[in-house]
């Protein structure tokens, strides 16, 4: 898992002197990174041309806490980036003067003009298609208010037998440490998306398989979180009974109360956050069940993960089987939402390696 510049990159020097060659870099990254670059456009432009038709503000209170989080991240992830730098020098290169071959690794990488200028117009696609798909999460039920839950319900029991998934996972996951453990793989997806997505900006050791990922990653959130959220949109077991349809999921929500009681369920007071951000217009917005982009998520990266080292595609394998039982355990989604989800990540990653193999390499 290397991070070497290729060989053709150079250091200019005296680039104050030499405005163009500063140009260069962002020139080739634009080149090389085209097709995220028009899909992020084109997605802002569509979350725009909404605002304009639904005559409201392009803006997301989600927004602003995805940007805070990454700035209290982003010192964290380079530290990470540095220890698997150090661990490759220890277990692979072992070079006679450690600390003098460590210093210019890492000056090697941070100087990288192109590694810089890749990084900059990717993760700058990405944060744009962050900032788009918030918005236009808060705005489902503006475009098409949650209807497909009681639907989506009876799918679920009917595809699993006649019982609801949450009941058949009882055997498994009907424990507070169980519960409480899911939790915490549930919550460590969020900063697991960052550091990926931040990784697979920065690495241009091989090109096609960072934007292949950086694609397919935008393809899922765009695709899976925004168009189909809209189109299917629910709410899920957790808000089941808050919006009129019913105490079929009253069980599952007594059970993770009592849960909580012996060890910490994060997941319900995010839920109690989301439902008075719904509400009252609080601060964390944007209910939404069909697909599960936890689930898509994990499986995109499990996917890229394969493209690296196979342990680590196994391992990331096992962790989105983990995220998709949480799911479902901790009432975020029907186990369908899942199913899609999943689909969708194979669907976008096929299509990203099909458009990075004939644009952008």
């Amino acid at each position: 898992m290397t991070m070497h510049a290729e060989p053709y990159v150079q250091i200019p020097q005296h680039a104050a002197a030499r405005p163009l060659a500063l140009l260069q870099p962002l020139g080739r990254a634009l080149y090389h990174a085209r097709i995220l670059v028009l899909i992020a456009a084109c997605h802002l432009a569509a979350g725009i041309g909404i605002s304009i038709w639904a005559e409201t503000p392009f803006a997301s209170t989600t927004t602003g806490i995805l940007l805070t989080a990454l700035k209290l991240l982003f010192p964290t992830f380079l530290l990470m980036l540095f220890l698997m730098r150090f661990v490759w020098m220890a277990c692979t290169v072992r070079p006679a003067q450690p600390t003098k071959w460590f210093i210019n690794d890492i000056r090697t990488i941070i100087f990288d003009p192109d590694r810089l200028a890749f990084g900059a117009v990717t993760f700058g696609c990405v944060a744009v298609m962050f900032g788009t798909f918030s918005y236009l999460k808060e705005m489902i039920p503006v475009l098409n208010y949650f209807a497909w839950d009681t639907t989506f319900a009876l799918w679920d029991r009917t595809l699993h037998g006649g019982v609801d998934p949450w009941r058949i996972l009882q055997p498994l996951t009907g424990t507070p440490l169980i519960t409480f453990v899911l939790n915490v793989f549930y919550n460590v997806w969020f900063l697991l998306l960052y550091f990926v997505a931040f990784y697979a900006c920065f690495d241009i050791n091989n090109r096609a398989r960072s934007l292949t990922f950086l694609i397919a990653f935008a393809l899922c959130w765009i695709v899976g979180g925004n168009l189909l959220a809209t189109v299917l949109s629910s709410v899920g077991p957790a808000f089941y009974a808050d919006f009129g349809y019913g105490d079929l999921f009253a069980p599952q929500m007594a059970m993770l109360r009592d849960f909580s009681d012996i060890y910490p369920v994060w997941a319900l007071s995010t839920q109690a956050a989301l439902l008075d951000g719904f509400q009252n217009d609080g601060a964390l917005r944007g209910i939404s069940a069909m697909p599960s982009m936890h689930v898509t998520i994990a499986v995109v990266i499990a996917l890229y993960a394969f493209t690296i080292r196979r342990w680590l595609g196994w391992i990331m394998a096992a962790y989105a089987a983990m995220i998709m039982i949480g799911s479902v355990h901790l009432a975020w989604h029907y186990a369908i939402d899942g199913y899609l989800g999943a689909a969708i990540a194979v669907a976008a990653w096929w299509v990203a390696r099909t458009l990075t193999r004939r644009f952008s390499v």
